[in-house]
């Protein structure tokens, strides 16, 4: 009607998000709710049992049954490790143990840009670590973890960029780079921002460079699929 102010209608609140079990009543949601806390309490027994295996181990257990023991649980749901345990951070903290623990590794990727100094550490002792005569495939595999670790989190890690660039020239990870994955870390490169029209090909692969910088940004443009990258 003329002469009268539209009354506002107030803000809408803004919900919160309910936890599973909260909108029921009764003992139906109470036991929803215990069941929940069961399922998250059975994920840390699982990973810190899984953490007790964890090689080297005392002569006569088998080191291969360890390191399967350990990074099979890097099958649990996303985010299931977005919180480490101490038994973890204390894997991940030495070098000669860390390597075997490349599931674990890739999880960190869970804890987002949180991860990003932890990540950069392991590819800083893994550019100096000797592993010994035996222990090149398994620093290889963790070095591959760590930037599967990184491609999880994707472009928020781009302020690792510059010295993973660094760390990948230097002598323990170049040979690493160029001839075993040089197109798997030009992909990580990329999605950190890395401009695609600087890279070149490797040396081992046939074709051109436009080519190759062509495939590297279709990759870097999908999803990360933790299967794959």
């Amino acid at each position: 009607m003329d002469g009268l102010v539209p009354r506002e209608r107030p803000a809408a609140r803004r919900e919160r998000p309910a936890s599973a079990g909260s909108h029921l009543g009764g003992p139906a949601g109470a036991i929803l709710r215990r069941a929940v806390g069961d399922h998250q309490r059975g994920r840390w027994r699982l990973r810190r049992s899984a953490a007790a295996r964890r090689p080297p181990l005392p002569r006569g257990h088998d080191k291969k049954e360890a390191r399967n023991w350990i990074n099979v649980l890097a099958g649990l749901p996303l985010d299931a490790y977005a919180d480490p345990l101490p038994e973890e951070r204390a894997i991940l903290a030495d070098p000669a143990v860390s390597r075997f623990a490349t599931g674990l590794i890739k999880r960190h990727g869970d804890r987002g840009v949180d991860a990003v100094p932890d990540l950069l550490r392991l590819l800083r002792e893994y550019s100096v670590y000797d592993p010994g005569k035996y222990g090149f495939s398994d620093l290889t595999a963790a070095t591959d973890a760590v930037r599967s670790g990184f491609r999880r989190i994707g472009p928020a890690a781009s302020v690792a960029r510059p010295e993973i660039e660094q760390l990948l020239a230097s002598p323990g990870l170049e040979y690493r780079y160029k001839t075993l994955g040089q197109e798997e870390w030009d992909t990580l490169l990329v999605v950190l921002g890395k401009p695609v029209e600087t890279l070149t090909k490797p040396e081992n692969r046939s074709g051109t460079d436009a080519r190759y910088r062509e495939r590297v940004a279709q990759r870097a443009a999908k999803p990360c699929d933790p299967r794959r990258d």
